[in-house]
């Protein structure tokens, strides 16, 4: 899921101000320029897909992608009639790209998020129940030591019935989420290799008992967007197990929801929407909403934030700062506030679903739709020395 791999050194006394109506809120105060920001250099894009799904599935979709010294995986699943398969995808340079094999070890399960951390690739996804069989779902793991060979985590039979919705890695290990099924409540696994998980029962878990969303590793710690329902607010977590919700002013009302938090060079930049003005029973899309944060403690809502921008597939280089990226455009930003183009993007038809970057290879994934209604997965690299793509 987007811009949750970025680690940041940054002290977290996180504070989120928002409310139902821009009028509720404090004053959002202009950052300075940010200090020692190293800028992205000029960057060319190109596009490759695969034409045509693997045998005996008429699509392929993609949710998401991580990379590391190894290289590059995003994760989705293929369709047929009803019939789903995790599908894992593996490159070297994010250029070119290959179906990791053999498929069939992903039978059954809908993949849904993919992080990189000390000891390799962890993705996770659902394990389809089946009614007629008793059978429920359930939160499954994998783990890669390169992104090309993939082992089921043999003890996630005892993970709680649900569904899986994302997991983060970073220097202290791995956290997966997801919620119960049918009674909603949060599912919480840490692990610090991929391969042992523990189960955080929702009493332990602090303030996550309320939900949260995937993680991101920052120095020292986690950060994530949850808390008790109801409520706008961002948690923080030492060890990925017990987490402290710090409460913002007022409440989700008129739709308003946050919806990530990534960290910059120059703070904290959250994201989200907010549906002010429009009734009860209104088409009205809502608008954009982002909020900003020179030290966690103290956040304002940034004026007129673009919604193009927000819902673009977003991550954050501690060092050059936020990036996002939608199938026609990308955008880079040292504060958050001030968005400048990063080069020029030509592939309109990309459903942006999720970005990374290593070095200066930025990555986006997402999918292409066809005539029938029928999806291919569809890859999108920036960088400086992007010479040809098919």
């Amino acid at each position: 899921m987007t811009g949750r791999r970025s680690v940041v050194t940054i002290t977290l006394v996180v504070v989120l101000a928002a409310a139902g109506c821009a009028g509720d809120l404090p004053p959002a105060i202009t950052p300075p320029p940010p200090a020692d920001v190293v800028a992205w250099p000029e960057m060319t894009w190109g596009s490759s897909f695969f034409a045509r799904p693997p045998d005996g599935w008429t699509s392929e979709r993609v949710e998401a992608v991580a990379a590391s010294d190894e290289g590059f995986v995003a994760v989705g699943l293929a369709e047929a009639n009803g019939r789903e398969r995790g599908q894992v995808w593996f490159s070297v340079d994010g250029i070119a790209w290959d179906r990791v094999v053999p498929a069939d070890r992903f039978d059954g399960v809908t993949l849904i998020d993919v992080a990189a951390g000390p000891s390799g690739f962890v993705a996770v996804g659902t394990s389809s129940g089946d009614p007629f069989l008793a059978k429920e779902s359930r939160l499954v793991l994998f783990r890669s030591p390169d992104g090309k060979r993939w082992e089921r985590v043999p003890d996630d039979a005892a993970t709680p019935p649900g569904i899986a919705t994302g997991v983060g890695g970073g220097p202290l290990g791995y956290v997966a989420v997801g919620f119960t099924d049918p009674e909603p409540g949060p599912i919480l696994l840490v692990s610090a290799d991929g391969l042992v998980w523990r189960t955080i029962k929702a009493a332990a878990a602090g303030d996550a008992a309320g939900g949260i969303g995937t993680p991101v590793a920052v120095d020292g710690g986690w950060l994530a967007v949850g808390g008790p329902p109801g409520t706008l607010s961002v948690l923080r977590s030492d060890d990925g197990a017990r987490w402290e919700s710090t409460a913002v002013e007022g409440s989700g009302t008129n739709g308003t929801h946050v919806s990530r938090v990534l960290a910059g060079p120059a703070g904290l930049l959250a994201t989200g929407g907010a549906s002010d003005g429009c009734g009860p029973f209104s088409s009205c899309p809502g608008q954009a909403v982002a909020w900003w944060s020179a030290d966690g403690a103290t956040w304002g809502r940034i004026a007129a934030f673009d919604q193009s921008i927000a819902n673009g597939a977003m991550t954050a280089d501690p060092e050059r700062g936020f990036v996002s990226v939608t199938g026609s455009a990308a955008w880079t930003s040292a504060d958050g506030w001030s968005w400048a183009p990063l080069g020029e993007v030509a592939a309109g038809e990309l459903g942006a679903r999720d970005v990374v970057f290593r070095g200066d290879r930025i990555v986006v994934v997402g999918d292409k739709y066809e005539a029938d209604a029928s999806t291919r997965v569809m890859f999108l690299v920036g960088g400086p020395d992007i010479e040809v793509l098919n």
